[in-house]
């Protein structure tokens, strides 16, 4: 591997919605092109280059777990590694539009983040929202909290 082989697979990268099918040790070959490399200014060339890749791909990576698609083997194990703790993120902190809501405080109507009015709620209730972002806006504000 060298700059050239870079350069070349950060234009495919570039220029394509899908990830590009990866070597599995392409990011550890680059590593060590840098480290073998005598001229500085080489080196920024070659991290900078690098740094642009992995920003992308990282971009496409983020595109799929949004679109709740799959990545295959065209991926190196750091990224792989990246996609599947975001998606355990995303999971872990995924409310159902079926989880009941209590309220915390008397709320007057209120506007979430996502423009939507709710309310006005008493102290104790029992809501169903249909959004998760209204939900999740509930409960990181202490409005109310996930029963369940």
């Amino acid at each position: 591997m060298d700059y050239l082989d870079i350069i070349e697979f950060y234009k495919k990268e570039k220029n394509t919605s899908r990830l590009i099918p990866i070597d599995r040790n392409f990011y550890t070959e680059a590593e060590n092109l840098i480290k073998n490399t005598g001229n500085d200014t080489e080196k920024a060339n070659i991290n900078n280059t690098l740094n642009f890749l992995k920003e992308k791909r990282v971009q496409k990576i983020l595109i799929y777990l949004a679109y709740d698609k799959q990545i295959g083997n065209e991926v190196t194990p750091e990224e792989s590694d990246l996609y599947l703790k975001i998606k355990s993120l995303l999971k872990k902190n995924k409310i159902t539009a079926s989880t009941k809501i209590k309220i915390n405080i008397d709320v007057p109507e209120i506007i979430t983040t996502s423009g939507t009015k709710l309310g006005p709620y008493n102290k104790n209730e029992i809501i169903e929202l249909n959004s998760n972002e209204d939900m999740i806006f509930i409960i990181e504000n202490k409005i109310g909290e996930k029963l369940s």
